[in-house]
């Protein structure tokens, strides 16, 4: 890795560090990795907000973080990541893995926890 990928790389764990998630892979329980999840707020008047849209959130996660869990083939839309505080679940509908980047960039759809009975 060149300096510039390095320093990259050291920006996103000092982000990850203070406002990342703790997800699990493909099941509650499955193996964990560190990732900076936001909303996705369209500007006002951008375009029309859909119902779809309202529950989209973008997962952020350092390639090297992911590619230790999971091979690129199996990093598709349909993978689910569950947030292990919140119990909240995110389904991934598309997969922005640029080779320039350091992270892996998912937009996801969000589903709440199910509520305790």
């Amino acid at each position: 890795m060149n300096p510039a990928g390095a320093a990259r790389t050291e920006g996103w764990r000092v982000a990850v560090s203070v406002r990342g998630r703790e997800l699990a892979v493909g099941a509650p329980t499955g193996p964990t990795l560190l990732a900076l999840v936001e909303s996705i707020q369209p500007e006002a008047g951008e375009f029309e907000v859909t119902p779809a849209m309202e529950n989209a959130a973008r997962v952020g996660i350092l390639r090297s973080d992911l590619r230790a869990v999971l091979t690129p083939e199996k990093t598709v839309p349909g993978l689910v990541l569950y947030d292990t505080e919140t119990g909240a679940s995110y389904r991934v509908t598309r997969v922005r893995d640029e080779p320039a980047d350091v992270a892996v960039r998912l937009t996801t759809q969000v589903s709440a926890p199910m509520p305790a009975p």
